[in-house]
């Protein structure tokens, strides 16, 4: 993801790492929604990512050096829209998981609750 070049170590981060909040990205320099990409499209969030991204100003320890909540999974799901050619996470669950296995009553917790 070119948007993480400015991050220290930003180049060598991997998903399993933005997964397991071992990226070394932190959680508190978000805000709550700051990288909601995982639910919503770029445009419905009224900024890039690029954008959003520049509130990380340095790591907080090297990847896969230590353990911190953060919002890589948040990172991982823009990883995984945009390789699978979706417009978010999201959709890339609903398309290839929920709607085939029929789960009508399966969502993310900002979703209407049926």
């Amino acid at each position: 993801m070119p948007e993480l070049a400015h991050i220290p170590h930003g180049d060598q981060i991997t998903i399993r790492q933005l997964l397991n909040h071992t990226s070394g990205i932190g959680g508190e320099d978000f805000v709550e929604g700051t990288l909601n990409y995982f639910n919503f499209t770029p445009s419905e969030m009224g900024q890039t990512l690029a954008e959003r991204l520049k509130v990380l100003k340095q790591e907080h320890f090297a990847p896969d050096t230590d353990w911190q909540y953060s919002s890589g999974p948040d990172l991982a799901g823009v990883a995984m829209a945009r390789a699978a050619g979706k417009s978010s996470a999201y959709q890339v669950m609903k398309d290839e998981i929920l709607v085939p296995l029929g789960l009508q009553n399966t969502y993310l917790d900002d979703k209407p609750s049926p």
